[in-house]
């Protein structure tokens, strides 16, 4: 019985530890769109960019994300507008002419 307790602590103390989410920070766009994006690690910057109908916690669970962190870069990932905790412009001028590229830069 001893020994099922202390691993059933182990496993506890070691899930509370192991477990650290990133802050969000915010900036403001030219056209006042507020996009969400994380920084993890750091180092020279590595940018990575989500894909279609997902947000920048996708990266989360693949194993580039921690390589990079692991190697020694600084990890950023945004949200881009439309997406995640970023804003949701409803206009359709809002994605035009390349703006989430601009967004980014």
């Amino acid at each position: 019985m001893s020994k099922i307790m202390f691993v059933v602590l182990f496993i506890f103390g070691y899930s509370s530890f192991a477990i650290s989410q990133p802050t969000n920070h915010y900036y403001t766009t030219s056209d006042s769109v507020r996009i969400a994006y994380r920084i993890e690690g750091s180092g020279t910057p590595v940018l990575l960019i989500h894909g279609f109908i997902v947000d920048g916690t996708s990266w989360d669970r693949t194993e580039l994300k921690g390589m990079l962190i692991n190697e020694g870069y600084k990890v950023i990932t945004p949200d881009l507008r439309g997406n995640g905790k970023s804003d949701k412009p409803h206009s359709a001028t809002s994605y035009q002419n390349n703006i989430e590229v601009i967004d980014l830069i």
